[in-house]
C-alpha cells in the first residue's frame, strides 16, 4: 500500500492546529508544564507526525513566536497608514505593539524569551532562520516613521545617535511596562496605575527627549491615540472593550 501523500495544504493546516494546540496548553499550564507529549496527547496525530513539523519544544515554541512576530507586521502596516504627522504614527506603532501584547499574550511571552540561547539552541536551523527574517521586517516598519522624521528634520539627535537608537529605547521601555502588564506585577505601584495610560505617558516624555516635533506642550496626543484607537484599530479596540478595560473604554470617541 503507497504512503499518503500529504499535499503542502495539508502540510501546513497541520501544523496550524499543532501551534494553536500548543498556545492553549501555554496560556493553561504555563512553559514549566508545556512538553511534547502534552501537545501530542491533545493533537489527532501521532507523536511522529508531531515531530515532523517541530523537533523539540523549543523549535515549537519559536514557531509561535514567528506567527506572532507576522501579527505584529500586519498590525504595523495598520499603524502606518493613520492619517496623521510622523510622529503620530510612530505612536500608533506603540499602540500597535500594546494591542498585539493583549490580545496575543502567548505570543508576546514567548516573544520576549525566544531569544535565548537555552531556546534557540534546541530550535530548528529553519525556524531560527524564519524568525531573524521576520524580526528584521518588524523593525524596520517600527524604524520607519522614524526615519522618515530625521530626513525631514523634525528630529534632533545629538552626534553619534541614529534612527535605530530611537527605536531601541522606546521598544525597551514599552516591552518592560507590557511585562507588568501580563503578569500582574503591579503591587509595588501604589494605587495600582492604569499602566497602559502611563506607559504612552512616559512615552511622549521619552520622544520629547528626542526633540521630535511636535512636543507635548505644542500638540494634543491624547487625542492622537483617541484617533489612532478608532479610525486605525476598530475590531482591536472593541475585542478589549470586551475585556472590561478601562483605559480601553476610554479611548472611545
Amino acid at each position: 500500500m503507497s504512503p499518503k501523500i500529504v499535499t503542502e495544504v495539508d502540510f501546513n493546516r497541520r501544523e496550524s492546529e499543532i501551534i494553536e494546540t500548543a498556545i492553549h496548553i501555554l496560556a493553561e499550564k504555563g512553559w514549566k508544564s508545556f512538553t511534547m507529549d502534552r501537545v501530542v496527547s491533545q493533537v489527532p496525530y501521532s507523536k511522529g507526525i508531531v515531530y515532523k513539523h517541530f523537533s523539540s519544544k523549543e523549535d515549537l515554541f519559536v514557531a509561535i513566536t514567528n506567527e506572532g512576530e507576522k501579527k505584529v507586521a500586519e498590525l504595523s502596516r495598520k499603524a502606518i497608514s493613520f492619517n496623521g504627522n510622523w510622529r503620530e504614527k510612530y505612536m500608533a506603532m506603540g499602540f500597535a505593539y500594546v494591542l498585539y501584547c493583549r490580545i496575543f499574550p502567548v505570543h508576546f511571552f514567548c516573544g520576549q524569551t525566544a531569544v535565548t540561547p537555552a531556546i534557540l539552541e534546541k530550535a530548528s536551523l529553519q525556524r531560527i532562520k524564519a524568525h531573524r527574517k521576520l524580526r528584521d521586517l518588524t523593525w524596520e516598519l517600527a524604524l520607519n516613521p522614524v526615519q522618515n522624521a530625521l530626513n525631514e528634520g523634525v528630529i534632533s539627535l545629538p552626534t553619534g545617535y541614529t534612527a535605530d537608537d530611537v527605536l531601541s529605547a522606546t521598544f525597551y521601555a514599552e516591552c518592560g511596562c507590557l511585562w507588568m502588564i501580563l503578569s500582574g506585577d503591579v503591587e509595588i505601584i501604589e494605587d495600582q496605575l492604569d499602566l497602559e495610560a502611563e506607559y504612552f505617558k512616559t512615552f511622549n516624555i521619552l520622544i520629547d527627549g528626542f526633540q521630535w516635533k511636535p512636543l507635548i506642550s505644542e500638540f494634543d496626543f491624547p487625542t492622537s491615540l483617541k484617533r489612532i484607537a478608532n479610525e486605525v484599530f476598530p475590531e482591536e479596540l472593541n475585542a478589549l472593550i470586551k475585556q472590561n478595560l478601562d483605559f480601553y473604554k476610554q479611548l472611545i470617541n
